[in-house]
């Protein structure tokens, strides 16, 4: 793996992020236009999901067995605010979820061989309660589903963000009921609600995933701005395998270039406050955002010269996610240390994939 460069100064600025939000939009649109587009990515589709398979089956039977680490909700809300930021996102989070709903009804039914699907929904529940998403009641009919899920989590960004959660159920229901099913999230616990509520909308078809058109990624990522510079403390916690399969979605290499530059962006919004602090305060201040919001642990190596280390769990996290958090630390560097000069190297051992964040001499 290449030694990342020199972080540098700079920040992106409003101007771009709304154009990274268009492009993101547009994306899928103008590539099922290309020549050869679809027939190319059934090709790819069946090579990643043979390389998937057993990935994802890992993650799951973490949640199920409840034998996993936990991460901070601050990141579950970062992540879900990003899935949620133009359609073309959300469409792919969906998708995912779907994905990921349909081989989590693989491995339950090869042990429980359900005969109805309403029979498989107390294994649904379980696996969202196992994940740390809060405790769920449920109402399941032939033609009726409605998933009620209630946790701490209640702050406000405007906009139902739980689209991923509404793909997982669609693959899971569609699976047990043979037939493709819509599910949406008719309420938000961030959106005005006392908690989420996921509903079957009916039947349909590959492609008709319920996209809320009306969400703007700039007001959006204000209103987690506002989150992240009020750090939320909760005694309820995510699994970090359920973690995982959401930030692939993040992740996804068509969008990362995009993504990049929001994370940057959110890195330099963070930096601005943090700049107004003294030293001290500043690093102690960056070290609690990376704390609150990043799913691996930092370590300081010395405070001056400024030397920390950030570490991911190698078996959880792609390298794209690493280069996402990397996009994030460097839009905070710009910013709250624009007189100094970082570098960034990366160390990979075992399963543990490291980059020590330094201050140049």
């Amino acid at each position: 793996m290449q030694s990342k460069s020199a972080i540098r100064r700079g920040n992106k600025g409003r101007k771009e992020l709304v154009k990274a939000h268009r492009r993101i939009a547009s994306r899928m649109h103008a590539n099922a236009k290309k020549r050869g587009h679809a027939k190319s990515l059934y090709k790819n589709a069946i090579t990643y999901q043979a390389a998937a398979a057993s990935y994802t089956e890992a993650m799951l039977r973490n949640i199920l067995n409840a034998n996993d680490n936990r991460v901070s909700q601050n990141a579950s809300l970062l992540m879900h605010c990003i899935t949620s930021i133009a359609d073309g996102m959300r469409t792919e989070a969906y998708r995912n979820g779907f994905s990921i709903g349909k081989e989590l009804y693989r491995m339950l039914n090869s042990d429980k061989h359900y005969e109805t699907y309403e029979e498989s929904i107390p294994g649904l529940v379980s696996f969202f309660e196992n994940a740390g998403l809060g405790n769920v009641a449920y109402a399941a009919f032939e033609d009726m589903l409605s998933l009620d899920v209630y946790s701490n989590e209640h702050r406000y960004v405007g906009s139902s963000i739980h689209v991923f959660e509404s793909g997982i159920i669609s693959g899971f229901v569609s699976s047990g009921r043979r037939n493709y099913s819509i599910i949406s999230e008719r309420a938000c616990a961030n959106n005005n609600s006392d908690h989420c509520e996921f509903v079957l909308e009916g039947t349909g078809y590959r492609g008709a995933e319920p996209v809320n058109g009306n969400i703007k990624g700039k007001e959006l990522l204000d209103m987690l701005l506002g989150h992240i510079h009020r750090p939320h403390y909760s005694n309820e916690y995510l699994s970090s395998s359920y973690m995982a399969l959401l930030s692939a979605v993040v992740a996804d290499r068509r969008y990362i270039g995009e993504m990049n530059s929001i994370m940057r962006y959110i890195g330099s919004s963070i930096g601005d406050t943090l700049a107004k602090k003294g030293a001290s305060s500043r690093l102690q201040g960056m070290l609690n955002v990376l704390d609150s919001i990043y799913t691996g642990m930092v370590e300081v190596r010395s405070k001056k010269p400024m030397s920390f280390i950030m570490s991911f769990d190698g078996t959880k996290l792609n390298e794209a996610y690493v280069r996402l958090s990397l996009s994030l630390v460097e839009g905070i560097f710009s910013r709250a240390y624009s007189t100094k000069k970082m570098k960034a190297i990366e160390i990979n051992r075992y399963n543990l994939h490291k980059i020590k964040i330094a201050e140049e001499r």
